[in-house]
């Protein structure tokens, strides 16, 4: 918006009664609820704790077939992330509670998936205090769980841990066991990233179960891979190939297409500690055109630095400025690291 529209728009809003002012923003959070959860389901089959939204694309005055592209709903929540977290300070303001926890649980991957950590560590405590205020002990769970995956992924495990501290006790008070399982999986990263490697397996293996025992494929996808990871660090390069293979053709059979690249890329890191340079590349390479595919700039990013690794490795000179060409145009204006 231009700088003297914004301020027009500023002037009128502050002329309004509060009930009209109220009501406007009623409208616009339930529009960014409903859009958001739209977005979201498009990108993957996780795990959610809402429901889809009421109202379909067309009647929040999408175009038709919006979203319907690999990576388009992820682009819409990249461009929109401004709007939505102006939307998530105003309902939180004014106690909008249960379109607050919402919002933030389907921003999942424009945290994840575009390394935006800035806003989560913005967005999931205003989630947090929602849940709360909902009397929903599952969202609360939901909540502290993707802000200390978030702090995980800046390296501050110190916080990561405590989020996880936090929302361990309100287990007790839910009956879904997926909510133990993610939990688990994010101790499971913790542990691996401080170097407890058999504490990590562990930690997987019970998310894992959690997921089996609720049948949700998506979640066997996912901790099938955070597993395979843990066994390669373990330096079982066998058992690591195994499960990933398992749960590629898992993904594939259920049309996990966010999971496939991951998976793919994750398989490179096996070939690449065995010594096996060919396999490595080629599994890496095919990585990061399925990450480029649905617009998971963080995979290509991993896929290309991967690649680069190998190529110098084997000497492999157009390779390597291939690589680095790319990720100099990944760092452009438009993507700075860490989601700034």
């Amino acid at each position: 918006m231009h700088d003297l529209a914004r301020a027009h728009a500023a002037t009128e809003a502050a002329a309004l009664p509060e009930e009209a002012a109220l009501s406007l923003l009623r409208t616009v959070t339930d529009f960014y609820a409903e859009a958001v959860a739209h977005a979201d389901r498009s990108i993957g089959g996780r795990f959610r704790l809402q429901g889809p939204p009421a109202r379909s694309l067309t009647e929040l005055g999408f175009a038709e077939g919006a979203f319907s592209g690999e990576g388009q709903g992820l682009d819409w929540l990249d461009a929109e992330r401004g709007n939505i977290l102006a939307v998530l300070r105003a309902a939180a303001r004014e106690g909008l509670h249960d379109a607050v926890w919402r919002i933030c649980e389907s921003l999942w991957p424009l945290f994840h998936e575009r390394a935006r950590y800035a806003d989560s560590l913005e967005a999931h405590p205003l989630g947090i205090e929602a849940a709360r205020w909902e009397n929903r002990p599952d969202a609360e769970i939901r909540m502290h769980n993707q802000l200390a995956r978030a702090h995980a992924a800046l390296g501050d495990l110190d916080r990561a841990a405590e989020e996880l501290r936090a929302g361990e006790p309100l287990l007790a008070l839910t009956e879904d066991p997926r909510l133990r399982g993610i939990l688990a999986e994010t101790g499971g990263l913790v542990a691996l990233a401080q170097g407890r490697t058999a504490d990590a397996r562990d930690r997987f293996t019970a998310a894992l179960a959690a997921n089996t025992e609720r049948g949700d494929q998506h979640g066997i996808v996912v901790q099938s891979y955070h597993l395979a990871d843990a066994v390669r660090a373990s330096g079982d390069h066998a058992e690591a190939r195994r499960l990933l293979a398992a749960a590629l053709g898992l993904a594939r059979e259920t049309g996990d297409l966010a999971m496939i690249p991951k998976l793919t890329l994750l398989t490179a890191r096996v070939h690449a500690d065995a010594g096996e340079v060919a396999e490595a590349v080629a599994a890496a390479t095919d990585a990061a055109e399925q990450a480029g595919e649905q617009g998971l700039t963080s995979k290509i990013r991993e896929a290309l630095e991967l690649l680069l690794g190998l190529a110098r490795r084997s000497g492999d000179t157009a390779l390597a400025e291939t690589c680095e060409r790319r990720l100099a145009e990944l760092r452009g204006p438009g993507d700075r690291p860490g989601g700034a």
